[in-house]
């Protein structure tokens, strides 16, 4: 109990009751020493350099990537999210193209997929007919960021957008490319969105909540628990002030302060949610909140784990995602870069 109080404290008023949830490991009670082990390890990421993030979804989404019915919740589908994580709509996907030229991959930073960037920040800010609350949530963002909205309304700046961020080197393409997309996929309603490669998640167990029922009541609701380390750049702020709008506008490009949902404390992760990062799951059954904690939470040997992850063993990967409905896979390399393979 004192250390719920501890962890409680941590958090702030947003935390996860821990207390009230049945916390358990491939659908059997933790034991009393699981479960001391469990809260110790969630106290030590409440206390490390690390931003804890939530991803609310439904059941019967979560578990088709995967070929599973939602009766395989917890034991069947517990094979999988814990050797696969969450991954973002692309890897779902065959090779995509636009025009027959470009892809949406995540490592693509060509003129085709810059110039689609800006066409849909073109067309967002030039429609007129937008349903409240969207429209005023945009005409609040217009109004906020009018240099903003002056570049990508002029169809002339195309070309200089283009060049600007062509010219510099490829780190540097990435992040001015994910900068932008990030406004994209949080608006959701453009081209990239249904095969974006970022996955969406909160920073508010509040907000997740809100995603799915209220207090996640429905039987068909779920949370996904997990971390990301700080020093990581796989996490991507739909609201910024940080190095990435720096080096935006190093480049003479405009930039935001903020996303257009500002309240949806929306975080954007780069490919997905690792395995080695997933805390666990929340979800209802027969009207009890069970919370499924990854195994591999049990197999930490190391001290630096809230910056490497839980020790999973992948070694079944390659084989193992034949069966799902994954088409593609994502690495970070040893230095911060991103890569594909099918």
């Amino acid at each position: 109990m004192k250390m719920l109080k501890k962890l409680n404290a941590n958090y702030g008023m947003d935390a996860p009751d821990y207390g009230s949830f049945r916390l358990q490991m491939n659908g059997t009670d933790l034991t009393d020493s699981q479960s001391k082990i469990f809260l110790s390890v969630i106290a030590e990421l409440s206390e490390a350099n690390v931003r804890i993030v939530y991803r609310g979804d439904k059941k019967n989404k979560a578990v088709e990537k995967f070929n599973l019915t939602v009766q395989a919740i917890p034991h069947g589908f517990n094979d999988y999210i814990f050797l696969f994580g969450e991954k973002g709509r692309y890897f779902l996907k065959e090779k995509i193209t636009t025009a027959g030229t470009n892809t949406y991959g995540i490592t693509d930073t060509s003129e085709g997929f810059l110039t689609v960037i800006f066409d849909m920040l073109h067309a967002i800010f030039t429609r007129d007919r937008y349903a409240f609350p969207v429209k005023a949530s945009l005409d609040k963002f217009k109004k906020d960021h009018p240099e903003f909205i002056k570049y990508f309304i002029n169809e002339d700046n195309k070309k200089d957008f283009v060049s600007r961020i062509t010219s510099a080197d490829r780190r540097v393409r990435i992040r001015a490319r994910d900068y932008y997309l990030t406004l994209l996929h949080h608006f959701g309603k453009n081209e990239f969105y249904p095969v974006s490669f970022l996955l969406s998640a909160t920073t508010s167990f509040q907000v997740a909540q809100k995603y799915v029922a209220k207090e996640i009541t429905d039987e068909n609701d779920i949370i996904f628990f997990g971390w990301v380390p700080l020093g990581q750049r796989t996490i991507l702020y739909t609201w910024t002030n940080h190095w990435r709008e720096k080096i935006v506008n190093e480049l003479g490009l405009p930039t935001f302060s903020r996303s257009i949902y500002p309240n949806q404390q929306e975080i954007s992760l780069k490919g997905g949610l690792l395995a080695h990062y997933t805390i666990g799951y929340l979800y209802t059954r027969n009207g009890q909140k069970h919370f499924e904690v990854n195994p591999w939470l049990f197999e930490i040997r190391e001290e630096n784990w809230p910056k490497n992850g839980f020790p999973v063993d992948q070694h079944s990967f390659d084989e193992r995602i034949k069966d799902t409905l994954l088409k593609r896979a994502f690495f970070i390399d040893n230095d911060g870069d991103y890569g594909e393979y099918w």
